[in-house]
């Protein structure tokens, strides 16, 4: 009996094996279903947003998330419309909360600028929302749970005003541990 069971096991496993190996599988994604990410913030040739724009179009890209420094918040406004000019979405902007700048029911002013700037063109998009390790520092399991939900809350109020989504984003520490 045991022979039969095992002989039927392997049977099955080699049945498995062999369809989950062989099967074609369609690995091409769509070029409208990705976007590049990281762009400004990483773009080692420090393009100016004009040529950030011109090349995300030669490259056939129909949307990009705005990721930044503070050294490009003073050309945002004109990128991200700049962007929408050439049909090209804005799926998101990142939102950097870091525990020395940012607190609840107060922001950095680069992050209140972000907010400003994002309401001034009236760009309805998602926040990806990310919190530095420091944000949850000698705090227990229960406070920094506590503490990030408040904070998420404050956030969400904000992007509501400005009629956008928040999204959660995970950028390693204690935020990204399920």
């Amino acid at each position: 009996m045991k022979h039969h069971t095992l002989s039927a096991f392997v049977f099955l496993l080699s049945i498995i094996f062999y369809f989950s190996c062989s099967a074609p599988k369609d690995t091409d994604a769509a070029l409208d279903q990705v976007f590049p990410w990281c762009i400004v913030a990483f773009d080692s040739l420090e393009r100016s947003p004009e040529e950030r724009i011109h090349l995300l179009k030669e490259l056939g890209f129909s949307k990009y998330a705005y990721d930044w420094r503070d050294k490009h918040l003073d050309e945002m406004a004109g990128e991200l419309t700049l962007a929408r000019e050439n049909d090209i979405e804005i799926i998101s902007v990142w939102l950097w909360l870091n525990a020395k700048r940012d607190s609840l029911g107060k922001l950095s002013p680069a992050n209140d600028r972000i907010f400003e700037i994002i309401k001034e063109i009236n760009l309805n998009t998602t926040l990806w929302v990310s919190f530095s390790n420091n944000f949850f520092e000698e705090h227990t399991q229960e406070q920094t749970m506590s503490y990030a939900i408040e904070m998420i809350k404050f956030i969400n109020s904000k992007a509501r005003e400005i009629n956008c989504k928040v999204a959660l984003y995970n950028h390693r520490g204690w935020f990204g541990n399920p």
